[in-house]
């Protein structure tokens, strides 16, 4: 009995080990479950200007090939979470039959809704002083981050490990500014208007399109306002100012900006504010990272150059993503 009873443990240690192997690696139960290995970023380097916010979450929306219907009626969309490097989901979605396409989206926090498209709502922040929901600081901090991922078309039973790669809906705006070599005072950089004379600025409540990353809803305005306190200095190498904008409807051809500043000894009531002459005519573009360098003395400011690269991030894959 003691051999029988070994012999019959050994093979049921043999057996749980199969079935541990054969287990996804998402931690469902079961074989047909679609399981995500990882999340990564659309960019190109690994150089930071901003903020870094954590990303340990994505919401997917698994459709039928070819058609925006849920795969699994009853489990239309699965919220992932990254543990340790893993990503696991308290749901699942069994990928038994035919073939599934997979869509994403960043922040998790609200209902992908089904229709003529995906979406899920945005609201994108034009700055203001007196209304918290509206307030832009210097770091790009207060408004978020919306992304959305590359379509994943074909997955079936026998392939149905993804990986993500994650695109961002909203374009990236940073400001080098620093002050001029011959001014000796302190000057703080009080506030940043971006004017858009023909109104190609996009702000409001709308919603995100998960398909093609497409914002839709949102009005048109001429300025955009940010808020802050930042000591200028004439040796500024890199951006000291950050913000995230909606992508333009067309080109702005006369685009400018307003600075306001505080020499150090004069009163709040002395402040002083200029505007430069226009950029480059321009359309922000999603994705896109847009550098402005300016120079400003205690009675103005030169607009230098102008830069235009992919959003880039220091942010590594699974962990974060960045402005």
């Amino acid at each position: 009995m003691r051999k029988l009873n070994l012999y019959t443990l050994t093979a049921l240690l043999a057996a749980c080990a199969g079935c541990t192997d054969s287990l996804p690696d998402n931690g469902e139960p079961s074989a047909s479950a679609l399981q995500l290995i990882s999340v990564g970023l659309a960019e190109t380097a690994q150089t930071r200007g901003g903020v870094v916010t954590s990303i340990n979450q994505v919401k997917l929306y698994v459709a039928n090939t070819g058609l925006l219907t849920a795969y699994n009626a009853s489990t239309p969309s699965l919220l992932f979470t990254q543990s340790s490097g893993s990503w696991s989901s308290t749901a699942s979605v069994e990928i038994t039959t035919g073939s599934a396409d997979v869509y994403a989206c960043y922040p998790t926090g609200a209902d992908i809704t089904a229709g003529s498209n995906l979406t899920i709502p945005v609201s994108v922040r034009k700055g203001s002083d007196s209304d918290e929901t509206q307030k832009l600081d210097f770091t790009g901090s207060q408004q978020t981050d919306y992304l959305y991922a590359t379509k994943q078309t074909g997955i079936t039973q026998a392939k149905r490990a993804i990986s993500l790669t994650m695109n961002h809906a909203l374009a990236k705006v940073s400001f080098k500014i620093d002050k001029a070599t011959d001014v000796s005072e302190v000057i703080y950089l009080k506030q940043i208007n971006i004017l858009s004379n023909t109104n190609k600025l996009q702000t409001g409540e709308g919603s995100i399109q998960l398909t093609d990353g497409v914002l839709n809803g949102l009005v048109s305005t001429s300025a955009v306002t940010l808020n802050g306190s930042a000591l200028l200095s004439s040796s500024q190498s890199s951006p000291n100012v950050f913000c995230l904008v909606a992508p333009m409807s067309a080109t702005e051809s006369v685009l400018s900006f307003s600075l306001t500043v505080a020499v150090s000894g004069e009163s709040s009531s002395e402040l002083r504010t200029f505007k430069t002459a226009s950029a480059t005519p321009v359309k922000w573009e999603a994705g896109k990272h847009y550098m402005y360098s300016i120079t400003v003395n205690k009675i103005g400011g030169v607009l230098k150059n102008f830069k235009v690269e992919d959003w880039k991030s220091d942010a590594s894959q699974d962990t974060n993503i960045g402005i």
